[in-house]
């Protein structure tokens, strides 16, 4: 009996906690399923509106390259100490200043 009475106390707080752990709010699951399809739609066309705009502004800008024969100029070559390989004066991946350095070192 004793035992009876205290699973009936212990199931009532679980039950009542069931029950209000339900969401209170306006609309139903129909009108939430329409809300996230709108705004799906909405982000997808938002996304393929950014990249029309990202693809137009890049294929209409103007690509400025420096002339290859033009001297570098100074700011471009700084060098606070010397590299640690035999040509000192060039950048590690610039291999027509190797060339050059290696041609001048033989000739």
């Amino acid at each position: 009996m004793v035992s009876a009475l205290v699973r009936a106390a212990v199931r009532r707080p679980a039950a009542a906690a069931a029950s209000s752990a339900r969401r209170s709010m306006s609309g139903d699951a129909a009108h939430a399923a329409e809300e996230m399809a709108k705004w799906k739609k909405m982000t997808a066309g938002m996304g393929v509106l950014s990249l029309a705009v990202t693809t137009l502004v890049l294929a209409t800008e103007e690509h400025h390259h420096r002339d290859e024969d033009a001297p570098i100029p100074s700011y471009m070559k700084i060098r606070n100490k010397p590299h640690p390989w035999n040509c000192a004066d060039c950048t590690l991946l610039d291999s027509a200043c190797f060339a050059k350095c290696k041609a001048e070192r033989e000739g």
